[in-house]
This record gives C-alpha cells, sequence and structure tokens, in this order.
C-alpha cells in the first residue's frame, strides 16, 4: 500500500515542477520505506513506497510494463496475484510484486481485467503510445483516489492535501457538507468536501486525455442468489470467508489484527490461531470506561487463544490533544472519538513494527447488523401490512436507530439552498426493504464512511489495514442471500454467528449487538465540556453561515441537562466547523 500523485500536462511548460512536487510530498507517509518518479513532457509520475510485497528494488514505482508502453503506480494488495500469472508472459517478470502482474494484465486485456481482480486498489496507467491516463478503483473503495480537471491540467492523487496545495483552492463544497449534515454522506460518488476537487467513484474506470475524462462502474453488489438449501448455505460461506482469511495474509512483513471483542474480529483471530499463526492483537479502550469497553471481553478471547494482545487507553486528553490532528489526517470532519482509540492503535503498530493489519469491518452492511436493518426485515414480513419500513428514515438514524438530526442547528438559508438534496438522490433498487436499507449503507453511508476513515487512519502511519469481510466474492454471496439466512430466531447476521458456535467461539460473544462502544455522550457533558464550549463561542462559529449558533449552544446545554439521547449531529458540528477554520488557513 502506497500513495501516489500524478499529474497530466495539457499544456507544455503550464506549471512549477518543483511546485508539483514539494505538493506530492505532503503524502509522504503513506508510503515512508522508498520513493520514485516518472516524468516526460507530458506526465509527472511521483510514488512514495510501503514495502509489503517483493521488498526488493523490484517491487519499485513507477513501473512498466514488459514491452515499455506502460507505466503504472498502484496503490493496494491484489490477492490472487498468483491466479492471475497465468493470463499473461510470466516467465518474463523481473520480481514478485503484484504491480508487475498487474501492469501486464492491463497490457494484454486492458480493462478487461477487471473481471479477474481480487483485492483493493487505486492505480493510474499512462501510455506512452496515445498519452492517455487509466484510471481505475475497487469494487467498494477501499482504497481512495481524488482528482481535479483544470484548463492546463488533470491532478490526481491518493489523498486531497497534494491537490490543494498544488492548486491552491480550498473552497469548501456546501453541498457537500449539507449531504453530510442531512444525509450522513461523506465522499460518496464523485463528492468531496472541497469545490472541484472530486472522488473516482467506488467500482468505477476512467480515461482521461488532455480533453475529455469518461468514466464508468464496472461491478455491482446485487446478483440472482440461486442456493436455497441451508447446508449448502454453510458451507459455501465458511468456503469463501476461509478463502478471503487466507488471501488477505498474503504478505512479506508482519500481520496483527485489531481485536475488539466482537464477532468480526473474534472469527479472524480464531482463524489465525486455528492455523498456526503467528500474529500480535491490539485493543483500544476509554479511561473510566464502564460499560462501553470491549477490553474485557478482548483479554477473556487473548487469554483463551493465548495471543499477545497490546492494549490502550484513550482519555479526554489525548482527543483534546489530537482534536486538530485527526481532522489534518482524515481531511474532512468527523463523527465519533471511537476515531482516536484506531489512530492510537496504529502508533502502536508502527512502533511494534506490524505493517500489516487485520480489521473486522463490513460485516454488518454485508451481513445485516444494524438496528434499521432489523426494522427493515421486520416490514418485509409484514409485507401487507400498513406498517411499512421507510427507508428514507434511516438516512437521518444512527446505527442504534436513534433519530440525530436537529434541523434547529442550523442556518436558515443554508437549509433553504440545498433542502432539495434532503432525502434524495439515493438510488436504491432492490428487491426488499431489507436489502434496501443495506444498499443505503453499502453505497452512501456508513461504509463509504468507515473506509475513508481506515485508510486515512491506518496511512497516517504507514500501516496497511485489511478487510476481508469485502472480498467482492464473499460479499455478493452475503449480500444476495435470502433474508432467512440473515436472520434466525430474531437475531442478527445469523450466518456469522452460526459459523461462531460452529467454530467454538459463540460463547465469547454477546447475544445482542451493543449499539453504543463508546462515552462520547458522556465525555461531551463533563470532561470535554469546556474545550467543546470554547469552540461554539469561537468567533468563526459566531459568524457561520451554517449553523445557528444560538440554537447549537441551547442543543449543547440540553445534552449537558441529560435531555438528549444522541451527541452525534453536535459532534459532526462541532468538527465540521473545526475542519473548515484549519483548511481555509492552511493553504
Amino acid at each position: 500500500m502506497c500513495g501516489f500523485t500524478v499529474i497530466l500536462k495539457k499544456e507544455l511548460n503550464s506549471f512549477s515542477e518543483k511546485k508539483f512536487f514539494a505538493a506530492a510530498s505532503l503524502i509522504s507517509h503513506r508510503g515512508p520505506d522508498d520513493y520514485n518518479f516518472y516524468s516526460d513532457d507530458h506526465i509527472i509520475m511521483d510514488f512514495y513506497r510501503l514495502n509489503i510485497q517483493d521488498l526488493s528494488k523490484k517491487g519499485r514505482q513507477p513501473m512498466e510494463s514488459l514491452s515499455g508502453r506502460f507505466v503504472i503506480v498502484f496503490n493496494g494488495e491484489i490477492y490472487n496475484k498468483e491466479a492471475l500469472k497465468g493470463k499473461i508472459n510470466f516467465k518474463k517478470l523481473k520480481g514478485t510484486s503484484d504491480t508487475e502482474i498487474l501492469v501486464n494484465l492491463f497490457e494484454k486485456y486492458q480493462f478487461k481485467m477487471m473481471k479477474y481482480l481480487e483485492g483493493m486498489f487505486s492505480f493510474v496507467i499512462f501510455d506512452k503510445k496515445t498519452k492517455k491516463l487509466f484510471v481505475a478503483r475497487d469494487r467498494f473503495g477501499i482504497k481512495p483516489l481524488y482528482y481535479l480537471n483544470d484548463k492546463k491540467f488533470t491532478i490526481i492523487s491518493s489523498e486531497i492535501k497534494p491537490i490543494l496545495k498544488f492548486t491552491g483552492q480550498t473552497k469548501i463544497d456546501k453541498k457537500s457538507a449539507y449531504e453530510f449534515f442531512f444525509n450522513q454522506r461523506m465522499d460518496f460518488n464523485e463528492n468531496t468536501f472541497f469545490e472541484n476537487v472530486k472522488s473516482l467513484p467506488p467500482a468505477s474506470i476512467a480515461v482521461l486525455d488532455k480533453k475529455n475524462i469518461n468514466i464508468e462502474k464496472y461491478w455491482n453488489i446485487q446478483k440472482n442468489n440461486i442456493i436455497s438449501n441451508k447446508k449448502e448455505v454453510n458451507q459455501k460461506f465458511q468456503y469463501l470467508l476461509n478463502k478471503s482469511i487466507k488471501q488477505h495474509l498474503l504478505s512479506d512483513v508482519d500481520i496483527g489484527l485489531f481485536l475488539s471483542g466482537g464477532t468480526d474480529s473474534t472469527i479472524l483471530a480464531k482463524y489465525l490461531f486455528d492455523n498456526n499463526l503467528k500474529f500480535k492483537t491490539y485493543t483500544y479502550d476509554f479511561k473510566s470506561s464502564g460499560k462501553y469497553g470491549e477490553s474485557v471481553k478482548a483479554n477473556k478471547i487473548a487469554k483463551t487463544l493465548n495471543l499477545e494482545n497490546t492494549q490502550t487507553v484513550i482519555d479526554p486528553k489525548y482527543v483534546m490533544e489530537n482534536f486538530n490532528t485527526m481532522i489534518q489526517t482524515l481531511e474532512s470532519p468527523f463523527t465519533s472519538i471511537r476515531l482516536f482509540g484506531d489512530y492510537k492503535l496504529y502508533e502502536i503498530c508502527k512502533f511494534n513494527k506490524s505493517k500489516v493489519i487485520l480489521l473486522g469491518q463490513g460485516g454488518d452492511e454485508i451481513f445485516s447488523g444494524y438496528s434499521y436493518n432489523t426494522l427493515a426485515h421486520n416490514s418485509d414480513l409484514k409485507k401487507n401490512s400498513n406498517k411499512n419500513f421507510n427507508l428514507i428514515d434511516q438516512v437521518n438514524m444512527t446505527k442504534d436507530g436513534q433519530n440525530y438530526l436537529f434541523p434547529e442547528n442550523f442556518n436558515k438559508d443554508f437549509k433553504q439552498s440545498y433542502s432539495s438534496l434532503h432525502k434524495e438522490n439515493f438510488e436504491i433498487e432492490s428487491e426488499n426493504f431489507l436489502k434496501s436499507s443495506q444498499l443505503i449503507d453499502i453505497n452512501y453511508i456508513n461504509l463509504p464512511r468507515t473506509l475513508k476513515y481506515c485508510d486515512r487512519l491506518c496511512m497516517k502511519h504507514g500501516i496497511e489495514a485489511r478487510v476481508p469481510y469485502l472480498n467482492h466474492k464473499l460479499a455478493e454471496f452475503g449480500f444476495n442471500l435470502d433474508s432467512k439466512y440473515k436472520y434466525e430466531n430474531n437475531e442478527t447476521r445469523a450466518l456469522l454467528k452460526n459459523y461462531a458456535n460452529k467454530n467454538k467461539i459463540r460463547k465469547f460473544l454477546s447475544k445482542n449487538k451493543k449499539a453504543i462502544a463508546d462515552p462520547q455522550r458522556e465525555w461531551l457533558k463533563f470532561e470535554l465540556k469546556d474545550f467543546l464550549m470554547d469552540k461554539i463561542n469561537s468567533l468563526s462559529f459566531v459568524n457561520s453561515d451554517i449553523f445557528d449558533q444560538k440554537n447549537v449552544k441551547k442543543h449543547y446545554e440540553m445534552l449537558i441537562k441529560g435531555k438528549l439521547n444522541t451527541s452525534f449531529n453536535l459532534f459532526q458540528i462541532i468538527t465540521f466547523n473545526e475542519f473548515s477554520n484549519i483548511f481555509q488557513k492552511s493553504n
């Protein structure tokens, strides 16, 4: 996993190359092990490498194809690289990296190769002959790719910071701000929080030349499901899950696991243990966390499996000290103090030289794990009743089904200007409420947000994070199953829990999924009160054309008095205002 910045020149001598390289260096943290670049009269491809596979210089990028015609920069991992060797003249390969296989696979098949790829990736391939760029992103958007199209150039990068630095454009996109507050969207489809800076959508390919950008989708998670036998379903699930975990262990460096004590990470831990693999586990908790912490369960699992478990504790002081750093790292506002736990764990992983970390993200979205998924499923069971689930209401719910949105916290002009966007443009077409509910999270809300957080936090510390539950074949299988395999005896994610039973790990797990896993609401009421009140009373907040400062302050006081059940909207607002201040001042 790495970081790249590419600029395609539309006019010769149209910009300062020194300025470009200075901007590109802002993502050097993504690849601390090596640096290289390719340039000619038409393009510069700048690359920072994190060595995971083929640690030698034979894996160095930018890398040319065997013919020399194509040059690639690639961020991610192709997990089925060995199977793909047979599709090219692998005997002529110089090294063992997946990058070399990928660029030569493209030379032979062009974008027809996308159907063969299993992995997480974003890449840019330059055709020296036609001067075109071929760009792609993995099916779920695990790996990011941003771009800005100007009259004199097109600039592409793994993060937004180089684009902002090079162009000097840092204007916040108010439309994206509205989508964030009212529809929970973050970096969805092409939109980002910055005007003119676009994101290549997940499961997309693009062809760029000096005049045009043509983007196409190459994959959709919805498939026809033909399996109806329970035994066959369980067997195929176990096969696909085990295969995916095995693929995600492909590495020439040490691998670790974030162990939360939940179903998903515990399944991963048990697989690694059963296969006699050496690995370290990492868990975070909160100071005086009481009912919210997960270290007790993680400790129990680690002790039973005889694992080396490293734990760290997050306190309010750590949140305050790293608040602005978090925003700069994410290039966006954020929604939970849990991210500080992940941030600190990646710091520890770097110190322990665990360069690859397995994560349990994706299981809830693929196998239906949230409260509103259950509401949707229950509506499917009562198709003839008038109490159908309103899918659009889900947009304004937290994961545990709480309504989080308080419109009075926003400036009237801001709300009126973008009100047509509220609860619209969710292109959901599916066979039932449950799958539609899942698609909202997979395509628009939870998964895009989670994956963005995951990429920025791990790469900030030069760590590669992997998500085995998002192997696309496993995800297709799980998502398209009949609802009866997702729900059993009123329990969510039945397939995963049956697997846990079979593998003798169910005893570690809670019967019901915990809706809240952090003390955010309590800390905002007490330990972080002065810190956040200072921000709400700041001049930038008072003069904001997005927020109604008096109502936000009133809303916060209601939270402090225990009259509100959620802090989600408040945290959105406070982090967004700080995000706006930081990025408009720093460039």
